[in-house]
């Protein structure tokens, strides 16, 4: 695993000296706390519920005790940001997030921290972690959504559907293993359920309770759609906008997943100030920051397909198979299946799945940059 405690110097400060000298233990463990506080908010970064931004589906209290992954300590939160680096690396997508499902009791599994069960009430609440009744069968349910979405399940059990197996690799990284069979096609019946939206009975239900266009599978009983989190029928709300995955690329990795729905534009730009817009500023370059426009361009879905519009002040141009072209100002402009806007050399904005435009792409960075390699491997009772 990468990263390890913060280093910090001593800025001259004679009481600052003197409080760490006094209290070296105390120190360290301020610091580690701080460090498994970035890395947990890291990892959020990288879990959702709505398959349009996942890559694989993964039960969380397996993923937690997979202690042979790092030679850690029994049950660590921190085991699910291996999972997101590995499947990166996999995927060669720096966006990729994982969907994860556990049941009740892990939110009361005493191997964890209070800190980590209390991340994983707020994964929780915010929509983020599917979370089951106490008892039910995650894994199974792991399975379900891997079978609606043509998704593979991150684990070590036997299952029939399409799964990755974690083992451990060099450096402290952890590789997927392709195993069994890959994905299936999707049943009709799971097709036709997917195009609506469904609501929850139960008040506020992180699941099926929120507007928007992202949402979980339903679960299917006895082919009825129900909520997985609180086991009651769902009402039909309606067909589900149509929706488009794209992704952002710097470099040929990909670092951001979106999507375009009808009647939902999205402005992508350096600093957009509009909700629901895709800011590059972080992931840029200084170079490319003075070429990416604070609002580049509006991507629109349209019953015939995605639209373009350049907003920018440089320009934008469109890679395709018919080669490149520079995109008038201000004018829409229908998006190929296959068709790559650039923004700037190696800023790209494309289909989920399009091959990159670019020559080469770097290796996706680590979520685990800054997670305390000491708040790992932790003796039991003084051992």
């Amino acid at each position: 695993m990468v990263g390890g405690p913060t280093q910090e110097t001593d800025g001259g400060g004679d009481a600052n000296t003197a409080s760490v000298q006094a209290f070296p233990d105390v120190t360290q463990n301020v610091r580690v706390r701080f460090d498994q506080h970035r890395a947990l908010d890291a990892i959020e970064r990288r879990l959702a519920t709505d398959p349009l931004r996942t890559g694989g589906i993964v039960e969380v209290t397996e993923a937690v005790r997979f202690a042979d992954l790092d030679s850690g300590k029994e049950a660590s939160l921190l085991r699910l940001g291996l999972l997101v680096d590995g499947l990166a690396r996999l995927l060669g997508d720096g966006g990729v997030a994982l969907y994860p499902v556990a049941d009740r009791g892990l939110l009361s599994d005493t191997e964890l921290t209070s800190n980590e069960r209390m991340v994983l009430r707020r994964w929780s609440d915010d929509g983020l972690l599917e979370i089951l009744p106490a008892g039910a069968p995650a894994l199974a349910r792991a399975g379900e959504v891997s079978a609606l979405t043509g998704q593979p399940v991150l684990t070590r059990a036997q299952i029939r559907g399409y799964a990755l197996r974690p083992t451990p690799g060099g450096g402290g990284a952890v590789q997927l293993v392709p195993v069994g069979p890959g994905p299936a096609p999707v049943p009709e019946q799971a097709l036709r359920v997917l195009t609506r939206m469904w609501r929850c009975p139960v008040s506020d239900c992180p699941s099926f309770g929120r507007p928007g266009t992202g949402q979980s599978p339903p679960q299917l009983a006895q082919g009825v759609p129900t909520c997985p989190r609180h086991g009651e029928r769902l009402t039909d709300a309606g067909a589900r906008p149509p929706v488009v995955a794209l992704v952002v690329r710097v470099g040929g990795l990909v670092r951001q997943r979106f999507a375009v729905a009808a009647g939902s534009p999205v402005v992508v730009g350096r600093a957009p100030d509009q909700r629901g817009a895709v800011a590059l500023g972080p992931m840029l370059d200084e170079e490319a920051r003075t070429w990416v426009s604070r609002k580049h361009v509006a991507l629109e879905l349209r019953p015939d397909g995605v639209y373009a519009t350049d907003m920018s002040t440089n320009g934008t141009v469109v890679v395709g198979p018919e080669g490149r072209g520079r995109m008038p100002a201000g004018q829409a402009r229908r998006l190929g299946e296959r068709e790559i806007l650039e923004l700037t050399d190696g800023v790209e904005v494309a289909r989920a799945g399009t091959a990159t435009g670019t020559t080469e792409a770097t290796a996706p960075g680590s979520v685990m940059t800054d997670a305390p390699t000491i708040a790992i491997r932790m003796p039991r009772n003084g051992r």
